[in-house]
């Protein structure tokens, strides 16, 4: 009897094993699967010492990176251009309007209140007691 609660004891563990490391691999494929989409990721023209006007008028200024003009440019005039692309997060800078909306000057929300005109156009208020029609 002994040797069959140890060969059961052995199966439970060896499931128990199987299933953790199982757990541990799916988790490391969530992880490290598709990313979420950045639809704002982009890039900046980094132009090197000797970079042409045309470089120089685009420095500074972020492009989408499907919508980055090719380098080097068409009106390049730098012999073997070495102009490379800076690669950033988002295209937008700044911080969100609602974290210094106050900065501004602007109310925040819970100063403005109900700004709604006239009164309810439903026929009975069913939602809040819960009753149907």
């Amino acid at each position: 009897m002994s040797i069959w609660l140890f060969v059961i004891y052995v199966l439970v563990g060896l499931v128990g094993w199987l299933w953790w490391t199982r757990m541990r691999v799916d988790g490391q494929r969530e992880a490290s699967g598709n990313p979420t989409p950045r639809p704002y990721r982009c890039v900046v023209i980094k132009p090197h010492d000797d970079a042409c006007p045309g470089v120089r008028r685009l420095e500074g200024k972020r492009f989408l990176a499907r919508a980055a003009p090719p380098l080097p440019l068409d009106d390049c005039s730098g012999f073997g251009c070495r102009c490379r692309y800076a690669h950033l997060a988002d295209r937008r800078d700044g911080e969100c309007r609602r974290l210094n909306a106050r900065q501004r000057g602007l109310p925040p929300d819970s100063v403005n209140g109900d700004q709604r005109s006239g009164s309810d156009r439903r026929r009975y208020d069913t939602f809040a007691s819960g009753a149907a029609h």
